[in-house]
């Protein structure tokens, strides 16, 4: 056969460079409708929960509520979710409806972004829609949409928040008391939104610094949010927290050492999800949020307006710039016990955060060459790719957990001196790290992040095995544990005993498969 040669006359390698052009011009000159947002965040935020979706898998405390189709929720403040599981559910209980949970988390997210971007935007770019996707991609919060019961209650937690912030009404005082009742019923839901409203009204300040500054428009988010938080609250604490009675620890006003201590403890939470092979992205995403910054002080500076109104701004902006970062942390900052209840779920405020720092980046990258603005969608590509590896971690964790309990479980009912016990304990100390299947910890070592945000602290939980007909299981062990001596039963896993009325199992960590291969 000849070999193709291409005419230097052929037209086709012109006409592919003029329909990219053409591409990245409607993708970022070219509005969307309200219908095409909405699509496209439909899609967004259904590609990220797929792999969740696809997996099905019951985590954690999603266990315990399944099993007794019950939540208790009303005892820590949030008993709006318990409703709106009798709602959806058609029965008196809370019985567990996934996905449709997930799906109705999509569709109230999607309507709550697409009704922020024409609040921000009024006629958005594709490429401002991009600005607000991490509310959603956001890797910490994966471990919340893990929840089959609360990825709803969270999520439409947070769509509130988004209203409440982005509510317009002509009359001053209902808009105030229509974001109220929103910010509260989103906190009966759950008081972590609380976290994503206070980050997105800082945000929502830094997105004005285009315009010259003027003394209504300084004071006019602030006041807003001041009064929406106080009223919020008040019908809060007059509603649904009068039920709590479960405070995680209580709340402390932290000093000097413990505000750095907490700020270090989260810095370095959130630091996991950085490594060597994303680190240049975001290094590059935060220096073009920091020129965007930079610009937004610049247009105040140069703006012709009094001395006093600049000083005011630029306070402002540096107030809004430390408060979205506080917001990552937020009410948890308070806790007494806060490294116990550190866990990645409560981390919802890192999405505000994306959101401005994708926002200043929008804002110099534009001001450069708009076409360029697409860049976004890298950042976002490493969350939507962290999303399908964590779906795949958490299912290899699920076989090996699937695979262990079917063991213990023959063990217990094949053995008379275990079936007929008056309980089986768990021992605590030994029901931690020991899920060491090789292709799992390799991939910790790629993205450490993983296995905070998986959990994978736990080899199974007693109710898994009370769900299986085991009647006789009694939970975690006492603190106190008589002498044990020889097993029943001995596997590479674990070992049983019987001391007493009472069983016991106790794991063992085992290595699975070959060493991990040098990362080098």
């Amino acid at each position: 056969m000849g070999s193709i040669h291409h005419n230097a006359n052929d037209p086709e390698p012109i006409l592919g460079i003029v329909r990219a052009r053409r591409l990245v011009q409607a993708l970022t000159a070219q509005p969307l409708t309200a219908r095409q947002v909405l699509v496209f965040y439909l899609l967004a935020l259904g590609l990220y929960a797929l792999p969740l979706i696809l997996n099905n898998v019951l985590f954690i405390d999603d266990n315990l509520r399944e099993m007794q189709a019950a939540t208790w929720w009303r005892t820590e403040g949030r008993v709006l979710g318990d409703y709106l599981f009798n709602a959806v559910s058609f029965t008196p209980g809370t019985p567990d409806f996934f996905p449709l949970s997930m799906l109705l988390a999509i569709g109230c997210m999607a309507v709550a972004l697409t009704h922020l971007a024409h609040h921000w935007f009024k006629r958005p770019l594709f490429s401002q829609c991009l600005i607000l996707l991490p509310l959603w991609y956001n890797p910490f919060f994966l471990q919340e949409l893990s929840y089959q019961y609360e990825c709803l209650t969270l999520s439409l937690g947070v769509a509130l928040v988004i209203l409440a912030m982005s509510l317009e009404m002509r009359r001053a005082w209902l808009q105030v008391l229509a974001r109220a009742v929103l910010l509260a019923a989103a906190l009966s839901l759950d008081q972590l939104p609380l976290n994503v409203y206070v980050g997105l009204v800082c945000v929502d300040v830094l997105r004005q610094g285009t315009v010259a500054p003027t003394w209504r428009g300084l004071v006019k988010v602030p006041s807003n949010a001041l009064a929406t938080l106080l009223l919020g609250g008040m019908l809060y604490y007059l509603s649904a927290y009068q039920l709590l009675t479960d405070d995680r620890g209580g709340v402390i006003l932290p000093n000097l050492g413990q505000w750095q201590a907490r700020i270090a403890l989260l810095a370095a939470h959130v630091g996991l999800f950085i490594t060597p092979a994303n680190g240049l992205i975001f290094a590059g995403l935060a220096g073009c949020a920091l020129a965007g910054w930079l610009i937004t002080v610049r247009v105040a500076l140069r703006s012709p307006v009094g001395a006093g109104l600049k000083v005011g701004y630029l306070c402002l902006t540096c107030a809004a710039t430390a408060g979205v970062v506080l917001a990552v942390g937020g009410l948890l900052l308070f806790l007494f016990d806060m490294a116990a209840n550190a866990e990645a779920r409560v981390l919802v405020g890192v999405a505000p955060l994306l959101v401005a720092l994708l926002l200043l980046a929008h804002r110099f990258i534009q001001a450069l060459r708009p076409g360029w603005t697409l860049l976004l969608v890298l950042p976002l590509a490493t969350f939507l790719s962290f999303a399908y590896v964590y779906g795949q971690y958490m299912r290899q964790k699920n076989e090996l957990e699937l695979f262990v309990r079917t063991l213990v479980v023959a063990d217990l009912f094949n053995h008379e001196a275990l079936a007929s016990a008056k309980g089986i304990y768990v021992m605590e100390d030994s029901n931690n790290d020991i899920n060491n299947v090789f292709a799992r910890v390799c991939v910790q070592r790629m993205l450490p992040a993983l296995r905070y945000i998986a959990v994978n602290d736990y080899q199974f939980l007693p109710e898994q095995l009370t769900k299986w007909g085991v009647a006789n299981m009694a939970g975690d062990a006492p603190a106190q544990v008589p002498e044990l001596g020889e097993p029943l039963v001995k596997r590479p896993f674990y070992a049983i005993y019987r001391a007493g009325e009472y069983g016991y199992i106790r794991f063992a960590a085992r290595q699975l498969g070959p060493p991990c291969p040098s990362l080098r």
